[in-house]
């Protein structure tokens, strides 16, 4: 599944001929973890845990700053969706390692619906 995110993001980036490196960061953060959680399954989920704390952060980072290039356009979803992703990230750190088998898979559902809700509402948008 992550795997498949990271491609649809990287057809939404060409599309929307995004330059930024927040842009390129969000889907090869999302390669590499799905790439680890397939070649080493038994490495342990908490350090999965960790790489997720991470992938959380980049995502705010990229939520917030998408706003500067859609200003007005789903703008509000963007500043919902990088405070969820500061929040996921900081119950990944407080609970580590024991919580994080049961946060990552609740946690990048909710992640992942709240990206397809941005991508649906900037959909037709062209880049300011």
């Amino acid at each position: 599944m992550l795997i498949i995110a990271g491609f649809t993001w990287i057809a939404h980036s060409i599309q929307m001929h995004q330059h930024q490196m927040a842009d390129w960061l969000k889907p090869l953060l999302l390669f590499i973890t799905g790439g680890i959680m397939i070649a080493l399954p038994k490495a342990g989920i908490a350090a999965i845990g960790l790489m997720f704390v991470l992938y959380f952060i980049i995502d705010a980072y990229r939520n917030f700053t998408q706003m500067k290039i859609y200003p007005g356009h789903g703008r509000g979803w963007s500043i919902f969706s990088g405070i969820i992703d500061i929040f996921i990230a900081l119950l990944f750190v407080v609970t580590w390692p024991r919580g994080s088998l049961i946060l990552v898979g609740i946690f990048v559902g909710v992640n992942l619906i709240f990206d397809g809700i941005i991508l649906l509402m900037l959909r037709n948008v062209k880049p300011g």
